[in-house]
């Protein structure tokens, strides 16, 4: 089931969940995948499928700065969460 990503800390719940993806709606009907994790710690992962590459944050204001463009996609309602448990 889809849903829309509301808050950041609605991302950290969603985050800690193992078999989710997460995508960013984009102009014309497309979307940019992401693998979003949250850890115990504080600490963040992401792995962007459309360059292959993957970022980690000691923390959310180091997250939250680096990854505007999830957080921008949070704001416009952008930010898909699907769960598959």
């Amino acid at each position: 089931m889809a849903t829309i990503v509301k808050t950041l800390d609605h991302l950290k719940e969603c985050a800690i969940v193992e078999s989710s993806d997460f995508w960013i709606r984009l102009n014309g009907g497309a979307k940019s995948s992401k693998d979003i994790k949250y850890y115990e710690d504080g600490s963040w992962g992401v792995f962007h499928s459309i360059s292959d590459s993957f970022c980690e944050y000691r923390n959310d204001k180091d997250f939250t700065e680096d990854e505007d463009f999830i957080i921008k996609a949070i704001k416009t309602n952008n930010l898909i969460w699907e769960n598959y448990e």
